[in-house]
């Protein structure tokens, strides 16, 4: 009964193939000639469209120059639209230096543009629908493609590989999905050129070896849409010459394939979104120059060999997201000083081999990390695992020295200012880099197993404020409230007087009060409490931005 039902399925999927193969058929348009019209081949089919297309013999000496592609072409006094620039059209013309892509072709075929080495420059109009593969492949001399306003949502495998000297990519501002080795260069004619890319809004997928071997890529920016960056992606094959020295993803993203940004030897920071998911093997292996991550607490996974030889990484705090480190993940990382290891962490890779019935155990998941200290804070892990053979020591997680508050005036000064509380292994800091003027919120977060020593675990925030550079004339408000006023003061145009008595207070020893307008005296704020001691009513000078002091 069941080979029975099998026979019937099957012959009814047969048939239904069958009849699709012979509509297609039924529908596909016949050639009916080939002509040579302006200094380009067509193809006319009878359904009432033409192509560009090769020459009899398809050799490379059939175009050469400045092509002009028509938009319309005639056979005994019918007119036929261009629709297509077919396969091989002009394959391996490398004495073509420019062509003109009319606005109503909608296919580029496979290999259309294949080898056209003295082709530098393409616009891809806004009819075209599909670029098939390797329809620019090889096109080594081309330094800039346009495909701005084209409707593309993805377009043909190694379409534009080995172009290495591409400069100037300007992706569809509707793709979707970026193809694999749509950009490619192989690692002894890498790309040179390409300094700067901007992936679309709209992508969500950039596949395997899109952009391998831009070694002189300094800058890219991710579309807010991004959710996979597949293997390889942006690798590099070898390490020399990686100018990209920083990645900051979107909070959309939560896919990096393995080796996908390997061997780019300049990046030092990585800015990794809280929706991160997975970190393929090897990832960002060989960065030697990477200095900091953010693991996120989204990731339950240190995947193999994802931080190997990342040689200037300093320091690491796994987030309690993360259940297994597996091997040669932060081998090689010679400059580790700490890495907090939280109590989620159930398994680190180790393995064994055997001789004359021993087992050696060994493990490579901090291989060579010599000047590292491993925080250990869960109990089911021994000190002695494989994986810590190279470390400096082993220590359980321990009470940790609470930060102090920054008493230090910011003013406004149009750079990125620091509330200078360092990352530890123990605990995290945010917000603490401003450049604007206002206030915000350092928060310093304990790492899991880690507690303050007053016994307590819970986040430190402090205010950082940014205050103005200068007062301007409406933010400059006087009042000499002092009993009577000072009838011979002109204020500066712009600027009034303030009529509160609340606006002028005095600052003594007995009444520490602050306002607007302050007034105190020499004998108080040179007070100290002894001869050696600092002077503690000079904190006055920071706590309002002062616009004016007066010394009499």
């Amino acid at each position: 009964r069941r080979i029975y039902c099998f026979f019937i399925i099957f012959m009814r999927n047969f048939l239904l193939l069958v009849m699709m193969l012979v509509t297609t058929v039924a529908n596909a348009a016949n050639l009916l000639s080939k002509q040579y019209i302006g200094s380009v081949y067509y193809n006319f089919y009878d359904d009432g469209h033409a192509e560009a297309t090769y020459g009899t013999l398809q050799s490379p000496e059939n175009y050469s120059g400045d092509i002009q592609i028509r938009s319309k072409v005639q056979l005994n006094g019918k007119d036929y639209t261009v629709t297509a620039i077919g396969e091989d059209a002009f394959y391996a013309c490398a004495k073509l230096t420019s062509v003109n892509i009319p606005n109503t072709v909608k296919l580029i075929g496979p290999t259309a543009f294949y080898g056209c080495t003295g082709l530098k420059e393409v616009e891809i109009p806004t009819s075209v629908d599909s670029i098939s593969p390797k329809a620019f492949y090889k096109c080594s001399g081309l330094v800039t493609v346009d495909m701005t306003n084209v409707p593309l949502k993805t377009f043909g495998e190694y379409a534009f590989a080995e172009c290495y000297r591409l400069e100037n990519i300007y992706l569809p501002k509707v793709l979707e999905v970026v193809p694999e080795y749509a950009f490619y260069c192989t690692y002894d004619k890498y790309n040179q050129s390409c300094r700067s890319l901007t992936i679309p809004k709209s992508v969500v997928t950039i596949k395997t070896y899109a952009f391998a071997n831009f070694y002189y890529l300094s800058f890219v920016e991710f579309g807010e849409s991004l959710k996979t960056i597949e293997d390889y992606a942006f690798h590099n094959y070898i390490y020399k010459n990686s100018y990209l020295n920083s990645l900051s993803f979107p909070k959309s993203l939560n896919y990096i394939g393995k080796y996908a940004f390997a061997n780019k030897s300049r990046l030092t920071e990585v800015v990794f979104p809280t929706t991160l998911e997975y970190l393929g093997d090897y990832a960002f292996s060989s960065c030697s120059s990477l200095q900091s991550i953010n693991i996120p607490n989204s990731l339950k996974t240190i995947s193999i060999g994802c931080f190997n030889d990342c040689s200037s990484l300093l320091s690491v705090a796994i987030p309690k997201s993360v259940t297994t480190i597996e091997n040669y993940a932060f081998n090689g990382c010679t400059s580790l000083g700490s890495v907090s290891i939280p109590n989620s962490v159930t398994s680190i890779y180790y393995t064994y081999s055997s001789s004359n019935g021993i087992r050696n155990y060994y493990s490579y998941a901090f291989g060579s990390c010599s000047q590292c200290i491993v925080y250990l804070c869960n109990d089911q892990i021994s000190s002695d695992h494989a994986a810590f053979k190279d470390v400096k020591k082993v220590v359980s997680c321990d009470n940790v020295q609470m930060p102090v508050e920054i008493n230090y005036a910011f003013f406004y000064n149009g750079n990125e200012q620091l509330y200078n509380i360092p990352n530890t292994s123990s605990y995290t800091v945010s917000g603490n880099r401003r450049t604007e003027e206002g206030t915000q919120k350092v928060v310093v977060h304990l790492n899991d197993g880690f507690t303050w020593t007053n016994g307590t675990s819970d986040d430190i925030v402090f205010d950082f404020t940014i205050y103005p550079k200068k007062f301007t004339p409406e933010q400059t408000l006087i009042n000499a409230y002092l009993g009577q006023k000072l009838k011979d003061l002109k204020l500066p145009k712009g600027c009034k007087w303030m009529d509160s008595p609340e606006t002028v207070l005095e600052y003594t020893g007995e009444n520490k009060k602050i306002s607007p307008v302050t007034v105190a005296t020499y004998q108080v704020l040179t007070w100290r409490p002894d001869k050696e001691g600092p002077y503690p009513h000079f904190a006055i000078f920071h706590e309002r931005p002062w616009g004016l002091i007066i010394y009499d």
